[in-house]
């Protein structure tokens, strides 16, 4: 009796989302639960996303969703009651070039054993509604998996915290990923494998310029279906949603996790978080460290701008030629968290809040002209 139930309450959450699910153009991800509870700041909330408008195999992708990330389970979990741990089922995602990646997180009370935190990633392709093989995405997987691991061995490693009850980063799990936007992947790891000082399990993100010379970029291939759309140069837009400037800093902080003091910025301060797409990018924070003005950024591909291989004249000729020149001494380029060497600025305008607000683009190249940091701030 009590499984019907549960299954009753998730056919009444889906049936919720249906008229959500508007006849549009092309599949997208829906998300159902109790959005409320979420922007009330509540301690209990369920999550989920639906697919709509997925083609033939839209049925058999939402149930894989529902199966694969435990819904049923968990709402069985928040019928009976979550005590003072609460729970907490969210998701982020996307559908492009008829590729959908997900990645489901939930925390707090377990359907099974002691509170804790899990991520459910899924990739799928929606023309045979099939998950994607992450050997799938290259032309040579086992040289991409050689280079990643090569990679978190000689830049990751080392910056993990030795405070982590698990911090071990082999075996890589390859076959938990996600594809963002811009031809990104998350890999995410199991919590008892490593993780993070906040108590979430660990993730780690490779930049498309990390692998491009490993990935199938072939007419029809998977990243070739990712990368269709076209990507526009600059200004953070690499960053994809991740772009929180105007954002409250206590979100911005609980939302990408910060477990660390703020760094003095000038003018206000900064901060690291664990999120691993953000990994290599600080918060910039106003003087009373209330909002989000600006983010700098050292591991990035901002749309063509990659920083550690474009060179500032390759900078400059994406860009234009409106930018301001500016040498960048030790001490300086110290203080500003950057390298020394040369910086290019442009002026822009971003909507924050409703509002229109200057800011300004900048791109740090070292002294052998190569750009290293990006950086994206309000200016007033």
């Amino acid at each position: 009796m009590k499984k019907w139930f549960v299954l009753l309450v998730a056919l009444v959450c889906l049936m919720h989302c249906l008229p959500t699910m508007a006849e549009g153009i092309g599949p997208a991800l829906v998300a159902c639960g109790d959005m409320a509870a979420k922007e009330n700041g509540e301690n209990d909330y369920i999550i989920y996303p639906v697919l709509a408008n997925g083609g033939v195999h839209t049925e058999k992708i939402n149930a894989m969703i529902m199966e694969r990330a435990q819904i049923a389970a968990y709402q069985n979990v928040m019928l009976y009651g979550t005590g003072s741990t609460g729970l907490r089922v969210d998701f982020e995602g996307h559908v492009q070039g008829n590729v959908m990646s997900l990645v489901i997180s939930a925390e707090g009370k377990m359907p099974v054993g002691r509170p804790s935190q899990v991520y459910y990633p899924i990739t799928v392709d929606l023309e045979t509604g099939e998950e994607i093989p992450f050997d799938a995405l290259f032309t040579d997987a086992d040289g991409a998996k050689a280079h990643m691991e090569e990679t978190l061995e000689n830049e990751v490693e080392e910056t993990l915290s030795t405070h982590l009850e698990n911090r071990s980063l082999f075996p890589v799990p390859f076959d938990r990923y996600t594809l963002d936007e811009n031809g990104g992947i998350t890999l995410y790891y199991e919590k008892d494998q490593l993780s993070f000082l906040s108590g979430f399990g660990g993730a780690v993100y490779f930049r498309f310029s990390q692998l491009e010379p490993y990935f199938d970029l072939a007419d029809g291939s998977y990243m070739n279906r990712v990368l269709e759309e076209k990507t526009e140069v600059g200004y953070l837009h690499g960053l994809g949603d991740r772009n929180c400037i105007g954002m409250e800093m206590e979100e911005a902080l609980k939302k990408y996790r910060s477990t660390v003091d703020s760094e003095f910025y000038p003018g206000g301060a900064c901060y690291e978080v664990e999120d691993a797409r953000l990994f290599g990018t600080v918060l910039i924070a106003d003087e009373n460290e209330e909002t989000v003005i600006g983010l700098l950024c050292s591991r990035v591909d901002d749309g063509g701008i990659v920083t550690g291989k474009t060179t500032l004249e390759e900078a400059k000729e994406m860009l234009g030629n409106t930018g301001i020149m500016l040498s960048m001494d030790e001490a300086t380029a110290m203080q500003y968290r950057v390298c020394a060497g040369e910086s290019l600025t442009y002026k822009t305008t971003l909507a924050v809040n409703g509002e229109t607000r200057q800011a300004d683009y900048t791109v740090y190249a070292d002294a052998n002209g190569v750009v290293q940091y990006v950086r994206l701030m309000i200016t007033e």
